[in-house]
């Protein structure tokens, strides 16, 4: 007959091996189906149901992304875009985290602020893009600024929000207990906030390179975005498609950097 710690310790690898063969699962079922449709997208422009010269080739991209990589050119455009994206998630997210705290804490300050904020959220970055390049130039910071008027507003609502859904008896309880104002914000405030911080990091970090790469295209010395710009111009899809998989892979490794810290930061949450 076994005992509980027995059945504790016989029971949980089953449940790890069990979340690592899902997991498997899912990366072979995702690779099977980019493959499949990269199979089509060939098979139709070899027969000629879709354009070449509009749509172009899986082949022929993976020559030009080859291309692209081995250019020490394109790593320089590469390395400016990485460049002013951290510049912006770094001062969109810092700013909008405060600015959110901030609100949370000052309701009659937040009721004031709150249709300015909306307001101003709602305006198209695309049209703040030639103003911030009139202001700052062409170099990094107007890239950049464009990135950090995503980012801020993504992080003060997320922050603001998450403050306001939060637990009142937390809140209550810490007063009860004679917490300082400090104590109160370490030991309450910032681990209820923390969830909701990293759900905006999520999507901050994409509209961070988003913003840049936008910027980049309408007017930059260098960047993948002008690398984009002069490849549609010209009409190479397949170089299009090259710089616009790298894109897609650089976003996804930034959002992955995200979840491993919020893993790691928010490992008490842990069952």
């Amino acid at each position: 007959m076994k005992t509980d710690s027995e059945n504790i310790t016989y029971s949980a690898p089953v449940s790890g091996k069990r979340h690592t063969r899902s997991r498997t699962y899912i990366l072979f079922a995702r690779a099977l189906v980019i493959v499949a449709l990269c199979l089509l997208w060939e098979f139709a422009a070899r027969a000629g149901y879709v354009d070449q010269r509009y749509v172009g080739r899986p082949s022929l991209v993976l020559t030009a992304l080859v291309h692209q990589l081995a250019d020490n050119n394109f790593w320089a455009n590469a390395g400016s875009t990485i460049a002013a994206t951290l510049l912006a998630f770094v001062i969109g997210s810092a700013a909008g985290v405060i600015a959110g705290l901030s609100l949370a804490a000052l309701p009659t300050m937040d009721a004031i602020l709150d249709p300015i904020i909306s307001g101003l959220n709602s305006i198209p970055r695309v049209a703040l893009a030639p103003l911030f390049i009139l202001w700052f130039g062409i170099g990094i910071e107007s890239k950049a600024f464009v990135g950090v008027s995503l980012v801020f507003f993504i992080l003060l609502v997320t922050t603001r929000s998450g403050l306001k859904n939060a637990d009142v008896d937390l809140l209550t309880m810490s007063r009860m207990m004679c917490a300082s104002t400090f104590q109160t914000f370490m030991k309450v405030v910032l681990p209820i906030s923390l969830p909701s911080i990293f759900s905006g990091l999520q999507l901050a970090v994409i509209y961070s390179l988003l913003g840049v790469v936008v910027s980049e295209m309408i007017a930059s010395q260098r960047g993948l975005g002008v690398v984009v710009a002069q490849y549609t111009q010209t009409f190479a899809i397949n170089e299009t498609f090259a710089v616009l998989i790298i894109l897609g892979l650089l976003s996804t490794a930034l959002a992955a950097a995200i979840t491993a810290i919020e893993a790691y930061v928010l490992r008490w949450q842990m069952p």
